[in-house]
C-alpha cells in the first residue's frame, strides 16, 4: 500500500495532504524503533516523489509537517535522525518560498531552530554535519533580519559543541548576507561579548573570528563605534584590535559546500598564519573534531 493517496485520493484523509494512515501510525510508534525507521524511510522516498502540482495541498501543512519532522531529530536512533535532517533539507529545498514568506514561517523557524542548534550537542560527526548544513540552508532562505536575532541566544548556551556552532552558522550569515541595520550588528556585537571570554579556545577564536567579519560587514567607523559604544572591557577591546591588523586577507571563508574554514587556529593568540604553521584551511562547523591540527611555529 502506497503512503499517499493518488489523484483520484481524497487529500482530506491524509495528513499533511499526503500521509496515509497507515504510515502515520508508523511514524509515531514509541515501542519500535525500526517500525519508526522504516516509516521514516517511506516517508522521505514520498515526499521525494510527488510531482510538483501536488505541493499546493502539503503547502497549508508545513508548520504541523516540520513540527513532527524536527521531533525526530530528538529520537535516539541514528538512522531515524539522520533521515529526518535529510527530509527537513528536502522540504527547505521544496517550499522554500513558503518557508520565506509564507502565513506560517515564523512559526516553522521558531520551531525548528531550537531542535537544530540542540543537535551540534549530537556526539556524532556525521549528524554535525548534516545539522550544519541544514541550519546553514535554513538561515540562507529566511531574511536575515530573523536568522541572526535567532543565533545570538546560542551563542551563549551551556554546551560548547552548540555554543562554536552558533557563532560559525552566525559567520556564515553575516558571510552570505546583505547588509544589515545597525542595531543588529550592535546586538551582535553585544552578544560575542561573553564568548569572547569563553573558557573553551574554540569558542574564544570562533567569536573573535566573528568580530572580524563584523568589522568587515557593518564598515569600520560602523564597528569601531559599536566598540566604543559597547565597552567589552580592555581586554577583549586589544584582542578584537590585534585580530583586526590582520586584515582582510586573514577573515574566515565559506568553502564550496558553505562550511565556515577559518584563516588562523584556536589557542595560537596573535601567531601570524603561515603556510608552514597552520593547515591551509581550518574547518569549523560540520568538521571532524577529532582531526589533529598542524604544529604552530610561534615560538
Amino acid at each position: 500500500e502506497a503512503g499517499a493517496a493518488g489523484e483520484g485520493d481524497d487529500s482530506g484523509a491524509l495528513e499533511f495532504g499526503f500521509v496515509n494512515a497507515r504510515l502515520m501510525a508508523g511514524l509515531r510508534e514509541v515501542g519500535n524503533w525500526q517500525v519508526r525507521a522504516q516509516g521514516i524511510a517511506e516517508l522521505q522516498q514520498l515526499l521525494a516523489s510527488l510531482p510538483a502540482e501536488l505541493l499546493p495541498r502539503i503547502a497549508p501543512h508545513l508548520a504541523a509537517l516540520t513540527d513532527l519532522l524536527s521531533s525526530f531529530l530528538e529520537d535516539a536512533n541514528f538512522k531515524i535522525s539522520l533521515t529526518s535532517l535529510q527530509i527537513l533539507s528536502d522540504v527547505l529545498d521544496r517550499f522554500a518560498d513558503q518557508i520565506r514568506n509564507g502565513p506560517n514561517s515564523e512559526r516553522i523557524f521558531n520551531a525548528v531552530v531550537p531542535r537544530l542548534m540542540d543537535k551540534f550537542a549530537d556526539n556524532k560527526i556525521v549528524i554535525r554535519q548534516a545539522n550544519f548544513r541544514l541550519t546553514k540552508k535554513l538561515m540562507a532562505i529566511v531574511p536575515p533580519d530573523r536568522a541572526l536575532p535567532s543565533l545570538l541566544g546560542y551563542a551563549q548556551h551551556a554546551n560548547s559543541h552548540i555554543r562554536e556552532q552558533a557563532i560559525s552558522v552566525l559567520i556564515q550569515t553575516l558571510l552570505s548576507g546583505p547588509r544589515q541595520p545597525l542595531e543588529l550588528y550592535r546586538n551582535v556585537l553585544a552578544a560575542l561579548s561573553a564568548p569572547l571570554a569563553d573558557a573553551k579556545p574554540k569558542v574564544r577564536q570562533a567569536a573573535l573570528e566573528a568580530t572580524a567579519v563584523l568589522h568587515e560587514v557593518a564598515g569600520a567607523a560602523a564597528f569601531e563605534g559599536l566598540l566604543a559604544e559597547l565597552q567589552l572591557g580592555d581586554e577583549k577591546q586589544s584582542r578584537i584590535e590585534e585580530r583586526l591588523r590582520q586584515g582582510k586577507s586573514a577573515l574566515p571563508t565559506l568553502s564550496s559546500d558553505g562550511l565556515v574554514e577559518f584563516t588562523t587556529q584556536p589557542g595560537l593568540g596573535s601567531c601570524a598564519a603561515t603556510p608552514a604553521s597552520l593547515p591551509a584551511r581550518m574547518p569549523s562547523a560540520g568538521r571532524d573534531r577529532g582531526a589533529t591540527p598542524a604544529a604552530s611555529h610561534c615560538g
